[in-house]
């Protein structure tokens, strides 16, 4: 009797160790993903990213936020048509110069000089050549 007791007290307590673990590392999860974009490739807000570097006015997020979501719904939309990568390419330009477009009248020079370099890929960034792609 005083062995299975013994046992029941060793497995209660085991488990409430165990418990407690698995609840710090959820919570140390949870505190990493507040402060990093969840996933592999994950961006971060568009507006919020804007905003902060064009210190833009709340009345200029305003009047930018429908765009950038438009923008974003019509990327999502030509990366799901099947097109050959050149077409693809073409209509994504097409659909960031219409926000480009939209978005002008809406900054100050020195914020449009700001955003056109931020739009504007640098040497060396992007997707890479296929021979220094990853497969």
């Amino acid at each position: 009797m005083k062995k299975s007791s013994l046992l029941i007290a060793l497995a209660i307590g085991s488990l409430v160790a165990f418990s407690a673990t698995v609840q710090a590392a959820d919570q140390n999860k949870t505190e990493a993903s507040a402060t990093q974009p969840a996933g592999k490739g994950a961006k971060a807000d568009p507006l919020k990213t804007m905003a902060e570097k064009l210190q833009l006015t709340d009345v200029q997020k305003e009047q930018i936020k429908p765009i950038l979501q438009a923008e974003a719904q019509k990327l999502k939309e030509i990366r799901k048509e099947i097109l050959s990568k050149q077409e693809k390419a073409v209509k994504i330009r097409e659909a960031k110069q219409v926000t480009s477009d939209k978005v002008k009248p809406i900054l100050t020079e020195k914020q449009l000089e700001q955003w056109t370099e931020m739009r504007t890929p640098k040497k060396g960034q992007g997707k890479g050549t296929k021979r220094n792609r990853r497969g």
